[in-house]
């Protein structure tokens, strides 16, 4: 099967609960009349709008003993955090657990949820351990001997359980530099692991590779891998919306429907989606070629991204990372890794926003005062709440019957009277019709 990666401008389903048109004009819209309503402001009723949990809002975070987040979050991906294969099985007989033990306590004591990411293949176990890898020679590749990934895996499902009941079979296999075998490959890793981990305990919680859906050959890695039967051995599809250079969060809607597509033609349109690895822009040496994004527009991004992940019904979104500098380029922190950034209290804010509500999905405007902006509808309790932007400009509109209050991304609320004048722009603003 073939999937194209440019986003289209037809609408599409993304699922039950999301109404979104995938993709976003770059033209301007026309003259603004005088301000008045748009003409919908709600999507039409659906039957089952989405819980939003603590678990969509998930984190990597480098180094969680020393900068562990001051923003509220549910649950962590440990990946980047010197707890990979090689760091714990250094040598055939030599194993450490020191870092993965203390960093387990620490966010068990938080009562956080963990995901465990599995592999980056030790050199001395490595089928190609000369080939070039992104932790060292030979880490890429899959293991020359299955019962080492076997012991390997089973080695960490006794230890871990009841602490760690949620694995990720791996990362980014797509990408070469992570993983340099074939999708038969991984499915014979895959179904190894699921092996092991459900012998151990069947409650185990098992979740793909993580695919990194921007690359050029990522949809037809995905196909062929679940093609192959992949799903067999997953209780959640996990793919990387990472989108690419001067994309978007919107960019996501047309990545989400090409996922969406080959999942329903590979049978495992039931499985739930996660977003286990994203972000925006890039940092390097090379500051000609360096895509940063930070005050207003890292704010945006953060909200709305997770308000996109929750609408298209993505079970979980972790943000790459908390305390990391380099790789992407929008942070979390501050130089001192410690400290939340302006996107770091957007995400916590964006947070309180979305736990408990429930969401019943996204309208793009086709006309209006805020044609090309969006307006995406929730319930909270007995109160109706809409979160409102634009992505391009800013736009005037009148403030809805009933609503009576709005809350910015800087954490402050104000009153609102119906029929005034509200400015809908980049940043994502909420109204609700509380006090």
């Amino acid at each position: 099967m073939s999937f194209s990666l440019r986003p289209t401008f037809r609408r599409t389903a993304l699922a039950a609960a999301l109404i979104l048109v995938a993709g976003l004009s770059a033209a301007a819209p026309a003259q603004a009349a005088p301000p008045r309503p748009a003409p919908s402001l709600a999507p039409a009723p659906l039957p089952a709008p989405i819980a939003i949990g603590p678990g969509l809002f998930g984190l990597h975070i480098n180094d969680p003993l020393s900068h562990y987040p001051t923003a509220p979050f549910g649950t962590v991906r440990l990946w980047d955090s010197g707890t990979t294969w090689r760091d714990v099985q250094p040598t055939p007989t030599t194993w450490d657990f020191s870092r993965l033990d203390a960093q387990v306590a620490r966010l068990r004591a938080a009562r956080k949820d963990i995901v465990m990411v599995l592999g980056v293949t030790p050199q001395w176990a490595s089928k190609r351990p000369q080939g070039p890898g992104n932790y060292g020679p030979g880490t890429a590749a899959e293991p020359r001997d299955l019962r080492s990934w076997r012991a390997y895996v089973r080695r960490l499902a006794i230890r871990y359980k009841g602490k760690i009941n949620k694995w990720e079979l791996y990362n980014e296999p797509n990408v070469k530099l992570f993983f340099s075998g074939q999708p038969k490959d991984m499915l014979n890793m895959s179904r190894e692991a699921w092996t092991q981990l459900k012998s151990v305990d069947r409650n185990n919680y098992v979740i793909s590779p993580g695919v990194a859906i921007r690359t050029d050959n990522s949809p037809k890695w995905l196909d062929t891998y679940l093609a192959l039967g992949g799903g067999k051995y997953s209780n959640a599809i996990a793919v990387h919306f990472y989108v690419r250079a001067r994309q978007r969060p919107e960019h996501t809607i047309g990545y989400l429907a090409i996922v969406r597509k080959i999942m329903a033609a590979r049978g495992v349109s039931k499985q739930p989606l996660w977003n286990t690895e994203s972000g925006y822009g890039r940092a390097t040496t090379d500051v000609r070629t360096n895509e940063i994004y930070t005050g207003n527009t890292a704010m945006a991004y953060v909200a709305r991204t997770y308000v996109l992940m929750a609408a298209g019904n993505v079970a979980r979104s972790y943000w790459y990372g908390w305390d990391h500098r380099g790789f992407t380029g929008l942070y979390l922190t501050e130089a001192d890794q410690k400290t939340a950034s302006a996107a770091g209290k957007a995400y916590g804010v964006t947070y309180k926003w979305l736990v408990g509500a429930r969401i019943s999905g996204c309208v793009l405007q086709k006309t209006g005062t805020i044609a090309g902006g969006y307006v995406c509808s929730l319930v909270r309790g007995r109160d109706r709440v809409q979160i409102l932007w634009h992505p391009d400009r800013t736009r005037p509109i009148r403030v809805p019957a009933g609503f009576r209050s709005i809350q910015r991304l800087d954490g402050s609320k104000k009153p609102l009277r119906a029929g005034s004048v509200l400015s809908i722009g980049p940043l994502p603003v909420l109204i609700s019709t509380a006090r």
